[in-house]
């Protein structure tokens, strides 16, 4: 850091009185000043310049201590050995592909600690995918990633945890955006006015700078117009709101609210200033960041909140009361599919213990009774999950029937053949963070309604071969109930 930004930092710890941010919850990571914040392992020291952002304001770091950083460790982690044998590229682009919302809570919650699992990323091969001009590197995909399913207080965690000057602007920018959002206004400035001579000529940054003069200082500054080649050159969405202290933002739909830049609409909700009148639609469309920021608003309508509120809870984990209900009540009524996946996920969840709280021949016409591929569904899961076959011996192999020459219509999801190909080489080589990245971008928006048996399977058998057994019976279960989607 040079002397005109160790100056400026004092002087804003000064007007901010931040003594507060000293607190134990920072006291391990660099923005505590617990760490010196010059970059260790780097070949250069920050850059001398006020210069318009380039390339040279990009820090040497060291990487591999940068990329291994991580919230969880120990046994609520995945393991320090999650990427061994992975080939770092194909991570990378899977964790860029990775839906930031799932409709699996296990492999929701799955992608979350993998996400954050502090692991050796020097096990990985292809040392040569992080790109440092670009910002690439596994931290960042992953903040951004966390940041993009909206557990902003984890990324600010995550971030604020380097022992690093940021070294690219791709990192600082999620950073601080986290930062912010997470309700840590003053530390987000404090970041942002320490990279403002390094980023301070670009868009976000100059928007940034605006913003905490007039969260620091009450004070105003007059913004250039902010030019876009493609655009005619207009004020920055925050400006309005910064100008006129009484301006409230007024979205005419929720399409509108999503569009503005999450950093103001944080600002704006922090201080009441968003009217949801003329907003009549459900928030189902939004993005899960989005819906993240909006329960923040104390001023949120009552309406609106327990809509996002229910949307998620469709992605936790169920109670043990939820499961017990499997039995009393979803097996006993309702249609044949019904009837007979909710039986099979009773099984699965009570490890096929308890086959007769359906009787034999009832089981056996609700098989004769089901789509062909249902029943080869039933199979599959039986064959891996029921080691000691207990339900073909319930029901015999030659129910289930062969399901190689099964037909699809254009309902059935078609998963990529590279992906499947790359899922049976992850599983073979028990690439465990790889197996639960395609698994989890294979079964995007499928359900048993629209997933051929043999996927499924692929599925199952990869995560009882890494040893998720536990999730991988979880994961069947809310399979097997997933027809209830469209309204069962």
């Amino acid at each position: 850091m040079n002397n005109k930004q160790r100056v400026l930092r004092t002087f804003i710890m000064i007007c901010l009185g931040f003594t507060a941010l000293s607190a134990k919850s920072f006291a391990d990571d660099r923005m505590a000043g617990s760490v010196s914040k010059r970059n260790f392992g780097a070949s250069k020291p920050a850059p001398q310049t006020s210069a318009p952002y380039t390339k040279t304001a990009i820090l040497d770091t060291n990487t591999d201590v940068l990329e291994s950083r991580g919230l969880l460790h120990g046994t609520d982690s995945l393991g320090t050995y999650l990427w061994e044998n992975s080939n770092k590229g194909e991570i990378f682009d899977l964790v860029e592909d990775l839906p930031p919302l799932h409709s699996y809570p296990t492999l929701h919650n799955l992608n979350i600690r993998a996400l954050k699992t502090a692991a050796d990323v020097t096990l990985m091969s292809g040392s040569n995918a992080t790109n440092e001009n670009e910002g690439r590197d596994f931290l960042t995909l992953r903040l951004e990633k966390l940041f993009a399913m909206g557990h902003f207080a984890d990324t600010a965690a995550l971030y604020t945890q380097s022992p690093f000057e940021p070294y690219h602007e791709r990192f600082a920018r999620v950073g601080v955006s986290a930062i912010f959002i997470s309700g840590q206004q003053s530390l987000a400035c404090l970041e942002a006015k320490s990279v403002q001579e390094r980023f301070g000529a670009l868009k976000f940054w100059k928007q940034m700078n605006r913003l905490c003069d007039f969260i620091m200082f009450d004070k105003f500054t007059a913004p250039p117009m902010i030019e876009d080649e493609n655009e005619e050159p207009k004020p920055a969405f925050i400006d309005a709101y910064l100008k006129d202290k009484n301006k409230v933002f007024t979205p005419d739909s929720l399409e509108t609210l999503a569009k503005a830049p999450p950093v103001a609409l944080s600002f704006l909700i922090s201080n009441a200033r968003i009217s949801y009148k003329k907003i009549t639609t459900e928030p189902s469309a939004l993005s899960p960041m989005i819906r993240s920021l909006l329960l923040t608003d104390k001023t949120l309508p009552q309406d609106m909140r327990e809509a996002i509120e229910d949307i998620n809870r469709k992605y936790e984990p169920e109670t043990s009361e939820e499961q017990s209900r499997i039995k009393n009540e979803s097996f006993t009524t309702g249609s044949t599919k019904k009837r007979l996946f909710s039986y099979i996920a009773y099984l699965v969840t009570n490890n096929f213990s308890d086959v007769e709280a359906l009787s034999q021949e009832e089981f056996l016409r609700l098989l004769d009774e089901s789509d062909p591929i249902d029943r080869a569904i039933v199979g599959i899961i039986a064959e891996k999950l029921d080691k000691q076959s207990k339900l073909h011996n319930y029901g015999g192999r030659d129910i289930y029937e062969k399901h190689a020459d099964l037909t699809f219509d254009d309902n059935y999801v078609m998963q990529s053949t590279g992906l499947m190909n790359s899922l049976q080489e992850a599983r073979n080589d028990n690439r465990l963070g790889e197996v639960i990245l395609l698994s989890s971008i294979i079964l995007h928006e499928s359900t048993s309604d629209n997933t051929k048996p043999d996927v499924i399977g692929e599925v199952i058998d990869s995560f009882v071969t890494v040893g998720l057994t536990n999730e991988a019976k979880q994961l069947t279960k809310e399979f097997l109930l997933s027809f209830n989607i469209k309204g069962e």
